[in-house]
């Protein structure tokens, strides 16, 4: 007779951090965005 075994769990991804990059990301991004803006209406004033 064979023996009964609980199921296991199936397929999953891998854990691979991209939740903790993404949480990082945005702010970097945004700072970025602003950045540009400023040196674009300095060198738009200059001209």
């Amino acid at each position: 007779m064979t023996p009964i075994t609980a199921p296991g769990h199936g397929p999953t991804l891998a854990a691979t951090g991209a939740g903790d990059f993404l949480s990082a990301g945005v702010p970097l991004a945004g700072g970025l965005l602003l950045a540009g803006a400023v040196l674009y209406r300095r060198a738009r004033n200059a001209a």
